[in-house]
């Protein structure tokens, strides 16, 4: 992804967040700006594995999350912009460049994981929103879930997740989609 694509996405990512009238949205977007949020890959080595992955897979996210809400209604905007641009932030920090013994990055694998925190996907991304922003609970437990069947504990908590917050379900189908068919 070139500068200019990562600099359009930023200013997305800026005017979605301060449409949202929470308490401290702003040093939530202070923070990221001092984040590798805006530049870092959505992956190591599946989907946009490339600078600005991340964030160009959350608006994806966001996007196909808006769109399944037309027809279901289940939340408001103001969730959809921090379920969808939000629910992959235990990734800042996550990836760092594989440098070779030559110095160069590595075309085959560009990036490799240094997971400082490891308390798993979807819970580590609670945490860290929740150091900013109060999460409603469906917030909380979609972004918690939204890795979906790609969590082995997921199984375990399925229906209670369906029967309690069936909106939540709504943000693994988006992240799931836009993997798969939005991020070309």
């Amino acid at each position: 992804m070139d500068e200019i694509n990562i600099a359009e996405n930023k200013i997305k990512v800026y005017t979605l967040l301060k449409s949202i009238d929470r308490e401290g949205i702003d040093e939530l977007i202070e923070w990221l700006n001092s984040t590798d949020y805006f530049t870092a890959p959505a992956s190591s080595k599946y989907h946009l594995n490339v600078k600005g992955g991340l964030v160009a897979h959350s608006l994806s996210v966001y996007d196909t999350l808006k769109y399944l809400n037309l027809k279901y209604k289940l939340f408001e905007e103001d969730s959809l912009i921090v379920m969808g641009l939000l629910h992959d932030l235990c990734k800042v920090g996550y990836y760092k460049e594989n440098v070779l013994k030559s110095g160069k990055v590595s075309e085959a694998k560009p990036y490799v994981v240094e997971d400082i925190f490891p308390v798993g996907h979807g819970e580590k991304s609670v945490i860290m929103i929740s150091k900013f922003l109060d999460l409603t609970d469906e917030e909380a437990v979609a972004i918690r879930w939204h890795m979906g069947l790609y969590d082995r504990a997921f199984n375990q908590y399925e229906n209670n997740v369906k029967a309690k917050y069936p909106g939540a379900l709504l943000l693994m189908f988006a992240d799931y989609l836009s993997t798969l068919y939005g991020e070309n």
